[in-house]
């Protein structure tokens, strides 16, 4: 199975995939409201949190993928608009209803969704910063300023990966 197979499988299950995506937040916090318990909410909400980093990764993927080969203008010709915002709503709806149950320090996935933001932000800003760089651009910024912004974000994604790995400063 190639990442294709996956988005083509992704586009021909279009309805579903819609239906379970904007459902399963809500679904979830049924689901706490009707089993309150220590142990079962926090998994239930990780799985739920879980759901919506796969679909973020995907999202990114696809954005990175289709920006690189064919710029701005293949996103706007070729991508579902409701496939395109469907990540970001599952995120914002899953922490929001998240955060009404327990504090989102308590659900394990939400740690990892914080690292992995950290790093793939910090990725995606490296990435661009060192795609852009010309000769120019040290005529009107110092090479130390340069130095300590590439410091600053490669710090970013350091202190992502320990949240990820569950260590903390």
């Amino acid at each position: 199975m190639t990442f294709e197979s996956v988005y083509i499988a992704i586009q021909a299950q279009k309805t579903p995939l819609i239906i379970l995506m904007l459902l399963t937040p809500w679904a979830a916090f049924v689901l706490c409201k009707l089993i309150p318990g220590k142990r079962e909410e926090p998994f239930v909400l990780s799985a739920n949190l879980t759901l919506s980093v796969i679909s973020l990764i995907l999202w990114a993927g696809y954005l990175a993928y289709a920006t690189n080969t064919g710029g701005w203008t293949l996103v706007v010709k070729q991508a579902d608009l409701i496939l395109l915002f469907l990540p970001m709503y599952h995120l914002i709806a899953s922490l929001w209803l998240s955060r009404q149950c327990i504090p989102l320090e308590f659900i394990p996935a939400f740690r990892t969704l914080q690292g992995l933001a950290l790093m793939a932000g910090a990725f995606l800003a490296l990435s661009w910063v060192l795609s852009r760089i010309r000769i120019v651009l040290f005529s009107f910024m110092p090479f130390s300023t340069f130095l300590w912004g590439l410091a600053l974000l490669v710090g970013l994604g350091y202190i992502g990966y320990l949240r990820v790995f569950g260590q903390e400063r």
